[in-house]
């Protein structure tokens, strides 16, 4: 009988294939590619006869593979080229892989399944599903703090940033958990709705031309600099608050404040995310 846990070892490895097949394309070597893609579909086919469908967390690992699958052919490296997507087939992918997260009821399958989406360009789907989930899961922080960062990957609208505030207001206002691993949990997804609430009214105020409006969102800025700064227990030079801090100067027009606070985060965080290069270059723009 096929082993039910089998679908972790299948689904590590179609994830290899996956990325396997994107290296070599982006490469250029296309023959090789199309060989590993013949080992994909192959490895799939394998999948779907080895493990128990009636298992719901074989099952959505076998809507994960479906969905990288799909996505495969409109890679361009790292990206999807959305537009080469058959809709249809995309919202098969998405229904398939709602209804198995949703039965597997693991908050990794729900975070999981909506990064898919997103990768698919289906922002209000993965949006929507993670907040339903939230609906019925109030304490599961870690997605909570997931869905967050899918609100604030919306454009910059009013609409948008209403739903940042709304889901980073529901982490904010959550009661303080007794000291364990849940309340440290609790304690870094608080320091990050504030980061991203700051994020979010940088980038308003970059936006708008408005004088009230401007006053109005330099106003909160403070008053969320002031909360992140007490959850980092005032310490001013974590690597936290030297890049929010950077950012609010840089947004009120103080280009060597923001450069220092920029030079102090960077030797502090050596390696530090993409997010960090993007201001880095508005940065060195604003100053030239």
């Amino acid at each position: 009988a096929a082993n039910p846990k089998s679908w972790r070892a299948w689904r590590a490895l179609v994830d290899l294939r996956l990325e396997d097949v994107g290296r070599l394309r982006t490469a250029g070597q296309e023959q090789a590619a199309a060989r590993r893609q013949e080992q994909l579909d192959r490895t799939i086919a394998d999948m779907k006869a080895a493990v128990q469908p009636d298992e719901p967390s074989a099952r959505l690992a076998l809507a994960e593979a479906s969905f990288g699958r799909l996505l495969l052919d409109a890679r361009d490296g790292r990206r999807v080229a959305f537009k080469q997507l058959d809709p249809a087939a995309v919202d098969a992918a998405v229904a398939a892989i709602k209804e198995a997260a949703q039965a597997a009821g693991r908050p990794s399958g729900i975070r999981d399944a909506c990064t898919r989406m997103l990768s698919a360009g289906r922002p209000d789907d993965a949006s929507a599903f993670v907040g339903a989930w939230l609906e019925s899961h109030p304490d599961d922080l870690v997605t909570a703090g997931f869905a967050l960062e899918v609100a604030a990957t919306g454009a910059p609208t009013d609409d948008s940033y209403r739903s940042v505030r709304e889901r980073a207001d529901r982490i904010l206002q959550r009661p303080q958990l007794a000291t364990s691993l849940s309340s440290s949990i609790q304690s870094e997804t608080r320091s990050r709705a504030l980061q991203v609430l700051i994020d979010s009214q940088v980038v308003r105020l970059a936006s708008t031309s408005d004088a009230a409006a401007k006053a109005e969102s330099l106003k909160e800025l403070d008053t969320l600099r002031a909360s992140l700064l007490e959850a980092q227990q005032n310490d001013a030079n974590t690597p936290v608050m030297l890049a929010s801090d950077a950012k609010i100067m840089l947004v009120r027009g103080d280009l060597a404040g923001a450069a220092s606070k920029g030079e102090a985060y960077y030797g502090r965080v050596p390696q530090p995310s993409a997010d960090a290069f993007v201001w880095a270059i508005i940065l060195a723009r604003a100053q030239n």
